[in-house]
């Protein structure tokens, strides 16, 4: 088995569908766990909105649920499963590319280990991007009120600071889940060790990170136009393909910088040791 070596941006990219290839049941099995979750909690809520004689009664009765309850339970769930079925996915893809035969039940239990953590840095990130959208959000509308509307350029300046912080944040905790599984890190230290990861690979990051939201968007177009099974195995791709990418880039980025070794991931996989002495910084003016 060949050792880790530094990639291209497109050697990545060919070599995450190539792992997709050699592994075309268990990895897909695994990402679309989180859309099948979100899609049966949704259908919920349109049965909430049925008029009661188009409800199947036994059900309702024993339910008795409202469509604000579920639509707060879709959401939710959602939340909680996405980081863990990611986290999922990071260990999965770590055995494939040791060569091991993928085995879900290892990466479930890995994940159950460290589902407290991930489920905590998710919510920093998702409350992260929250902030911003709503400061931006908010500056627009007291523009607005003012007489600026729309038409007007400056609240479009607010617009693209705000989408640019999004990115900024998104960019820089990009390995956050990796961190969490792969080095054992909590959850700001999976922040900081991210940005840590990150800094000086910005515009790599970022190249990469717009490929992926590109593809994302074409598969989202595409399987948007057909039916509903469609639709959620092209959600389960394209987190998919988001997943094994971004964790070839991770350790991408351990080798340019720590010398990374196939070695160092058997020893995080099988014992927990972190394979390189690497110490996360504690004290640092942001988490960015």
């Amino acid at each position: 088995m060949p050792d880790f070596h530094p990639r291209t941006l497109s050697q990545l990219i060919n070599e995450t569908f190539r792992l997709l290839i050699r592994h075309p049941l268990r990895l897909p099995v695994i990402a679309a766990t989180a859309p099948l979750v979100v899609h049966a909690a949704a259908s919920l809520v349109g049965l909430a909105h049925l008029p009661a004689g188009h409800r199947p009664d036994s059900l309702w009765a024993l339910l008795k649920p409202s469509a604000l309850y579920i639509s707060t339970s879709v959401f939710i769930a959602s939340m909680m499963i996405a980081p863990l079925v990611g986290g999922a996915l990071v260990y999965a893809v770590s055995e494939g590319i040791l060569g091991r035969k993928l085995s879900i039940r290892r990466a479930c239990r890995a994940v159950a280990r460290r589902a407290v953590v991930l489920i905590t840095a998710s919510l920093l990130y998702s409350g992260m991007l929250f902030a911003i959208a709503s400061m931006t959000w908010l500056c627009v509308r007291l523009l607005s009120v003012i007489g600026l509307r729309l038409h007007h350029p400056v609240p479009w300046i607010f617009i693209a600071s705000g989408t640019a912080a999004a990115l900024y944040v998104s960019v820089r905790w990009m390995f956050t889940h990796q961190a969490i599984l792969i080095e054992r890190a909590g959850p700001i230290g999976a922040l900081i060790r991210s940005a840590d990861l990150v800094s000086g690979n910005a515009g790599r990051a970022l190249r990469l990170m717009l490929s992926l939201w590109g593809m994302t968007l074409v598969i989202t177009l595409v399987s948007g136009s057909f039916p509903s099974p469609v639709s959620v195995f092209g959600q389960a791709l394209s987190a998919l393909i988001q997943a094994v990418c971004i964790t070839l880039f991770y350790y991408d980025l351990r080798v340019r910088k720590e010398r990374y070794t196939h070695t160092d991931l058997e020893r995080e996989l099988d014992t927990g040791t972190p394979g390189r002495d690497i110490r996360l910084p504690v004290q640092r003016p942001t988490p960015f």
